[in-house]
Order: C-alpha cells, then structure tokens, then sequence
C-alpha cells in the first residue's frame, strides 16, 4: 500500500514546489486549547470555571531535505507569518508563525527538525468567497449568509455603493450604522475581525473622516448556522447598494 504524501502551503508557497523538501509527519487535527480561570471559594465544593475564550497554539511539522535542496529558499519561506494548509486539512486555512530558530539550526545539522507552526486558534473555509449583486434583482435587505463553521465568525464585508454618504448594516437585527461625510460613489470595507473600517471613493483613495457606531452589544457576529444580512439606509437618506462580497464566514474550532 502506497504511503500518503504530505504536504504544507504557507504563505502561498506550497512545499511541493522546493525541491528537496520533505513533508514527513503533519499534526493530527485537534480543538485548540481554553483558557479557562479556575475560582476556588472556601466553604463551597469543588470550583468555578469561567471560560476565556481560546488560545493560541504549536502545530509540529517534521520536516527534511534531500538532495541538493537550497536550505537559504527553506529558511526564507519558513521565516514568515500568514495562511497555512495542511494536506490532512485541505480546504480549511489556519494563521500561523514559524519562531523556532532551534529547528532552523537541525535542519542543518541533521536534514531533518520538528518546525512548530504557532498557530492561532480557528481556522477557516480555504477560497470561501460570497457575491451579491443588486443588478441580478438580489434584495439586499433579506439577504441569508450560512455560516457552515462550528463557531462564531467575524467576516470581512465590502459593500459597493452609489451615490450616499449613509448605510445601515444589520446582522442578526443588530444595526451597524456608517456615515460618510463626503458625497460620492464609494466602497465600504468592515472587517469584523478587528473592527476597523476602511472606505474608499471612486479613484480607490482611502476617505476621511467618516462614523462608525456598532450596537450596544459590541461588534457583531455571524453564528454557525443561517444569519441574517440587511443593507438598508436610514429613513430619509437614499442608499445605492449595488452589491456586497462577503470573506471568511465559515471557521472552525
């Protein structure tokens, strides 16, 4: 029976295009750990948990070279921080950091090193990319964006618009309200994950200044399952919503 072949892409560089470069063992598929604070109350048995969200975490990779394998082409590609896939994993995408300058220097000496990926915590959906279009007769007030993860998300949203300085953006019912103090054609860019946002006008220059209010709750979310999008404007201002593409909405644990 044939072994399976393994193989990485980080950084957009898949290991299979570095001659001399083996792939030996990948990590098994795993949650990430919690990080949970434990609360001990005298007179009370047992404890508390309060859970604090994920954590990061290394993901070892066993690696070697063969050959006449450029070691300098290895060490360059590794000394990077981005998307990485693993074959065991093909069409999901984690964020990872090689820092281990200790597998670096076996890897010379040796031929062969554990590189640990310190890896953050969800990962998701590889090429996952969702396009609504006004023009194809799309109400871009009802609009159905599934979530095919098995936890929460904050995608990024770009949303086209014509004419308007005002847009509301309702997910799940909660509002996000963004005012543009310049008149014009514009696109919107909100990424969820970190909660900025960028607008840009026609000539694709960055517009200054602009408000954002998220809802009394924080920044949204879209939860595993069915969420609703609306892009509507406030009463008494126009809006040209002339399309939105939606990035990320799938992760995983």
């Amino acid at each position: 029976m044939s072994k399976t072949k393994h193989w990485i892409n980080f950084c957009g560089v898949s290991s299979e295009s570095i001659a001399g470069l083996l792939i030996n063992e990948l990590p098994p598929i795993q949650m990430p750990p919690k990080r949970i604070n434990k609360i001990e109350i005298e007179g009370r048995d047992g404890d508390i948990i309060e859970e604090l969200g994920y954590m990061s975490y290394d993901r070892p990779v066993q690696l070697s070279i063969i050959g006449d394998c450029d070691i300098d082409k290895v060490f360059g590609w590794l000394n990077n921080s981005g998307n990485i896939i693993f074959s065991n994993e093909p069409n999901k995408v984690y964020k990872a950091t090689v820092c281990d300058t200790v597998a670096f220097e076996r890897l010379v000496r040796f031929k062969k090193a554990s590189v640990k990926f310190h890896t953050q915590p969800f990962k998701t959906l590889y090429n996952e990319l969702l396009r609504f279009v006004a023009d194809d007769g799309t109400d871009m007030a009802n609009l159905v964006i599934k979530n095919q993860g098995n936890i929460y998300s904050r995608p990024t949203i770009e949303v086209d618009l014509g004419s308007t300085t005002w847009l509301d953006m309702k997910i799940n019912g909660e509002a996000t309200r963004i005012i543009i103090e310049e008149d014009g054609n514009h696109t919107v860019v909100l990424n969820l994950e970190n909660g900025k946002i960028t607008v840009l006008n026609s000539q694709n220059v960055e517009v200054e200044p602009f408000s954002l209010r998220y809802p009394d709750g924080g920044i949204p979310f879209f939860k595993p399952g069915d969420n609703t999008l609306s892009l509507v404007h406030p009463a008494g201002h126009e809006t040209d919503i002339r399309g939105v593409t939606i990035a990320n909405v799938s992760r995983w644990l």
